[in-house]
């Protein structure tokens, strides 16, 4: 039986004076970002929700990867 949490949500910022764009994924099968990008304007906020399911009891794990795009020559970084 999948049994699912509460999300878990991460807050994002953005102290610079240009908008960011970042791409999110997730990596582990059982999390689950509730958005694939997120866009970020000069000095503001938005949350993340991520969701997790698991089949049963025991251990899991997973990686959340932030990519934001670069304004010049269209490069991504992670963060």
């Amino acid at each position: 039986m999948n049994k699912k949490a509460d999300p878990t949500i991460y807050a994002l910022s953005n102290g610079g004076d240009d908008e960011l764009e970042v791409l999110v994924q997730t990596e582990g099968g059982r999390f689950v970002a509730l958005a694939d990008t997120v866009r970020l304007p000069p000095g503001g906020q938005r949350r993340l929700r991520v969701v997790f399911a698991a089949p049963g009891p025991g251990d899991y794990n997973g990686v959340l990867l932030l990519e934001v795009k670069k304004l010049i020559g269209g490069q991504k970084e992670r963060v």
